[in-house]
């Protein structure tokens, strides 16, 4: 990793540039050198601050993809600044406790561990739609029975399963 601080025309202003080398292999296996150039206006950070930032940006981009498409992020229609502050907060606390209940249920490595909000709420209607199948079976049969058995049918169209 190398840092530089440079003057940038378009901005008009100095930055801090940093370039991160690694080296990739090929698909027809050859050993290529690759860089990656990141830069902040902000003087005082250091290169490793300014990594860590792009790094945490997809997260926080996926964040908001996911709570604008499945928790409603983008459906409040109130014009009190207290109400949408309440509404930003309910959808990101759904979208975190989605997350945080799937992470319960992962089963191995927790860097293996991908999140994906659109399966859990496909799962979630699966099992909805066997309750309410269920419901209609004869001799008190209910869903919680043979919900364990039921796996690979609840995660019927699920990518990440």
């Amino acid at each position: 990793m190398y840092s530089q601080v440079l003057y940038h025309l378009g901005l008009k202003r100095q930055v801090q540039v940093v370039c991160v080398l690694h080296t990739v292999k090929t698909k027809d296996g050859k050993i290529k050198e690759k860089r990656n150039l990141f830069f902040s206006t902000d003087l005082k950070q250091s290169p490793q601050d300014i990594l860590n930032i792009y790094q945490a940006r997809f997260h926080i981009e996926f964040c908001f993809r996911d709570a604008k498409q499945f928790s409603g992020l983008l459906d409040c229609q109130s014009r009190q600044a207290q109400a949408i502050d309440f509404h930003w907060n309910m959808a990101f606390f759904a979208l975190n406790l989605t997350r945080a209940e799937q992470l319960l249920h992962h089963v191995g490595n927790s860097e293996e561990f991908v999140f994906s909000m659109e399966d859990a709420k496909r799962r979630t209607y699966n099992e909805f739609f066997a309750e309410k199948i269920f419901r209609f079976l004869p001799f008190n049969i209910t869903f919680n029975n043979f919900k364990h058995s039921l796996h690979s049918l609840l995660n019927l169209g699920v990518k990440a399963a």
